[in-house]
């Protein structure tokens, strides 16, 4: 039996452990291309600093917004044949990623971006049909599947450094391919265990695996992957495309909750406000693997005693923060929970979003304490990833959950890839952020030359998201208002 009928559930249900090792071990193809990507286009295919910005934007984008087109083919065909699709998917793209040539750098990405956006939006729809709507272990319970998630990104990550400098990129990618089809096989061995939450009024979810869903899921794939290479190829016009998709997209959505009862729209406009107001987490979220990465290559003391940290693995330190203190944070929020205290929705965007200022404003301040060669300590990076990934504990899972909580049941998939929409049309936005650090003079790799850019840059961006973090606390008591008022 595939289900359970009784109105309360544990806090981690039956299928939370295989769904976490599924999203941690494809969170390991993420977290290899975040860390190397840019390094790899610059160094081994000597790409220019701006036009890998531009490509390492796109990605983003692409990466993020295509769960729109798979969350819609999860809900209308399958979700586990969606997933089943996707890893085969990524699998491909990982292994097309070890030729170093830019055909294959661009095919191998479109693969891995479709095979993503079938994955994510539908075993995260998977995991929450773990739950009943109303459950307020919920959030909890996405916490600690987003913290282990991470387990793939900090090993990924540290170790894809490593490799890429002790051997070769081409090697870090195998590794990265064989933990891809690791991901496939857990899903297509274990996928029956998922034990989904049913009541009177809840219907368990039932698989719908057959040949007419088949064809039309492969069909749609057939076609959206060559058009990912395609945007790829032309990465500036696809990011100005993105932000023309993702304001469309918020127009379509205000019109189609217009058409619902009183108490869906109010939670549908305070759904789509509190995705605008992530836009400003997201953008800075995406620098991390585009501007940052050229930042600590070339401007920051990566010495710790006789040992030199490579690039790449400084991007370890963000889901390493998540792996350590996500289980912190969501024990707090259950502790709370008993106690009925609950942490707002507005209050948690709000800590996010403040916390993501703090970082950058600290990477500023490290600037400003450089040595006589321009070179930043390289603490003050950690320091600023603490407080960047201190920030999405509080927005990604909170992000994620009301999506179960302020959506219609019907449009969950698709409500679930509008979300990951929002963060694509802030990696497309990045992408212009990351090129404003770039000198003048194109003397990206001598700190004396280009700190006074990342500085600027890095105090702008900082005071402007602390800004707006500041200012959804002081909106909570209106929000609150709104939400009680859809009751």
């Amino acid at each position: 039996m595939n289900s359970v009928h009784q109105s309360v559930r544990p806090v981690f249900p039956k299928g939370i452990i295989l769904g976490s090792a599924i999203s941690a071990c494809n969170m390991v193809g993420l977290s290899t291309l975040n860390a190397l990507l840019v390094l790899y286009a610059t160094h081994q295919l000597h790409i220019s600093v701006k036009q890998a910005y531009v490509i390492y934007a796109a990605f983003g984008a692409l990466y993020y917004c295509t769960a729109l087109l798979g969350g819609y083919l999860g809900d209308r065909y399958d979700y586990k044949l969606a997933i089943f699709l996707g890893g085969i998917l990524t699998s491909i793209g990982g292994f097309l990623l070890i030729v170093p040539s830019i055909a294959y750098l661009l095919a191998g990405l479109a693969f891995f971006i479709m095979g993503c956006s079938l994955i994510v939006p539908n075993l995260y729809c998977l995991l929450g049909k773990l739950y009943a709507k109303d459950d307020q272990n919920r959030e909890s319970g996405f916490t600690i599947v987003y913290a282990l998630t991470n387990l793939g990104g900090a090993v990924a990550a540290f170790a894809v450094g490593f490799i890429a400098e002790k051997y070769s990129f081409a090697t870090a990618f195998f590794a990265t391919a064989c933990v891809l089809i690791i991901a496939f096989l857990l899903f297509a061995l274990g996928h029956h265990r998922f034990d989904f939450y049913s009541d009177a009024k809840t219907p368990v979810y039932k698989s719908q695996i057959n040949l007419h869903n088949i064809l039309y899921t492969a069909g749609s794939i057939a076609l959206a992957v060559p058009l990912l290479v395609l945007l790829l190829h032309y990465a500036k016009i696809s990011n100005i495309l993105m932000l023309i998709l993702g304001a469309v997209t918020f127009i379509a959505l205000i019109i189609l909750s217009s058409k619902e009862k009183k108490q869906i729209r109010i939670k549908f406009l305070l759904f789509l406000t509190f995705l605008v107001i992530g836009i400003a987490f997201w953008s800075l979220y995406m620098l991390a693997p585009s501007a940052l990465v050229i930042f600590i290559q070339h401007n920051v003391n990566r010495q710790i005693g006789s040992v030199t940290i490579p690039t790449g693995s400084m991007y370890g330190l963000n889901p390493l923060f998540v792996l350590i203190f996500g289980p912190i944070v969501s024990f707090c929020l259950v502790w709370l929970t008993k106690r009925h205290i609950k942490i707002s929705l507005p209050a948690k965007f709000s800590i996010g979003i403040v916390s993501m200022g703090i970082g950058y404003l600290l990477l500023a301040f490290g600037i400003l304490s450089a040595n006589s060669l321009g070179y930043t300590l390289i603490w003050w990076v950690v320091l600023s990833y603490f407080f960047q990934s201190s920030g999405e504990l509080f927005i990604a899972p909170t992000s994620y959950a009301m999506v179960g909580t302020l959506c219609p049941a019907h449009l969950e998939g698709l409500m679930m890839g509008v979300f990951r929409l929002s963060i694509g049309v802030s990696g497309a936005f990045s992408g212009f952020l990351a090129a404003a650090t770039i000198p003048k003079t194109q003397n990206i790799t001598s700190p004396l030359a280009s700190n006074h850019v990342f500085l600027h840059a890095f105090m702008l961006y900082g005071g402007i998201t602390l800004g707006i973090g500041i200012a959804v606390l002081l909106f909570a008591p209106w929000f609150k208002k709104m939400g009680q008022s859809a009751k």
